[in-house]
């Protein structure tokens, strides 16, 4: 099956992850999506970041909101230590290799790739499909994509573009709306946002 893998701190998961996920589904024929928050994010050291069991059960209520072939995976939650996507594919790919993974990124992370934990494992393990907005300089994409291809040449390096949406959702607004006493109804899945307010959440 052709599968797609949507990570993030998903502090809280919001409907433009949903979006994005509808949009991959539909562009790329995708059998499903894995949603997977992570456990011990290494790229957010310095912040302070919602326990993973918090998030991940509000990963579950938001898929069970939708009515997608969307799952939840607790992979990097259960996994001990930092989070990098490398050994999360890694682990993926051994486990499931009847699988085609479609690993889900935005422009920000493309441009950052290089920096990752072995890209060239990332590289090699997954197709890439760069959510890119309509607004988006098709030059910086594929300069970003040459670049990557130069650094890991022995690598598949298969990148594509998600067409999508300008979504001007993040998970920080969110956070920011409910210290501030805004309404986040439009935001958020029916569910989660009852579990926000229920458990006191980014007060």
């Amino acid at each position: 099956m052709k599968i797609g893998i949507i990570g993030g701190t998903f502090d809280p998961i919001h409907l433009g992850h949903l979006r994005i996920a509808e949009q991959a589904s539909a562009e790329f024929r995708l059998d499903e999506v894995w949603f997977m928050p992570a456990g011990d994010p290494y790229f957010k050291e310095q912040l302070k970041v919602t326990p993973a069991n918090i998030r991940l059960e509000m990963t579950k209520l938001c898929i069970l909101d939708t009515n997608k072939n969307y799952q939840v995976s607790d992979i990097e939650v259960l996994r001990k230590g930092k989070t990098y996507t490398s050994d999360t594919l890694t682990e993926l790919c051994y486990k499931y290799p009847e699988h085609d993974f479609y690993f889900i990124i935005g422009l920000d992370s493309l441009f950052q790739l290089h920096k990752w934990h072995r890209p060239d494992i990332i590289l090699d393990s997954a197709v890439i499909l760069c959510a890119a907005r309509d607004d988006y300089i098709d030059e910086d994409i594929t300069k970003s994509i040459d670049t990557l291809k130069k650094l890991y040449p022995h690598t598949k390096c298969n990148i594509r573009i998600l067409h999508s949406n300008k979504i001007d959702i993040s998970s920080t607004k969110i956070r920011e709306a409910v210290k501030a006493g805004i309404d986040i109804k439009p935001y958020v899945t029916k569910s989660v946002f009852e579990y926000i307010n229920q458990h006191g959440l980014y007060i």
